[in-house]
């Protein structure tokens, strides 16, 4: 069985997730990594995934995500950080629950606000008038999505990422 992390961006998947990895002893996977592993296989050039979504646009980007969860399937005591928009489409979600546990990371939309402003904007959202709505909006589209599919949901809070980690430690050996 895997972990898999899932949750809206800036939540810390990637960041958790490694620590997770490290306290297991397993590998970490970023399904972002294999998108851009995706991308250079087929066009032969190494690029970003938000370099991949400028130049291809949503819809094919979404294709390299999907290629990137079948080529998980392979993989046991690993884990798993997803994109933000792997669990919208309902073929990776069929992959996923048979490869792993979903754990929802869920963080408030006011701590994702703060980070997303603290950062550069994202790809999908620069050529939004107004970024930070459209942010909103789509954490508020993708949410019922993590909430259904999650086998776990960590609400964040005042957690650290080490408390954070606890609890997905014990939730996993309470078994």
């Amino acid at each position: 069985m895997n972990i898999i992390l899932a949750g809206p961006p800036l939540t810390g998947k990637t960041t958790l997730g490694k620590q997770v990895a490290c306290k297991f002893g397993w590998p970490f996977i970023d399904t972002d990594m294999l998108v851009e592993k995706c991308y250079k296989n087929e066009k032969n050039i190494e690029v970003s995934c938000r370099e991949i979504f400028k130049r291809e646009g949503e819809t094919q980007f979404r294709a390299y995500e999907q290629e990137a969860v079948l080529s998980l399937q392979g993989y046991t005591h690993s884990v798993i950080s997803l994109g933000g928009g792997a669990l919208e489409k309902l073929d990776n979600v069929r992959i996923l629950k048979k490869i792993g546990k979903i754990i929802y990371i869920k963080t408030s939309l006011a701590l994702l606000e703060k980070r997303l402003l603290d950062h550069s904007l994202p790809s999908y959202l620069e050529n939004e008038e107004k970024p930070l709505e459209a942010f909103q909006k789509l954490v508020r589209r993708r949410s019922p999505f993590y909430e259904l599919y999650a086998d776990q949901i960590i609400e964040t809070g005042s957690l650290s990422a080490s408390q954070i980690v606890a609890i997905i430690y014990e939730s996993y050996h309470g078994q």
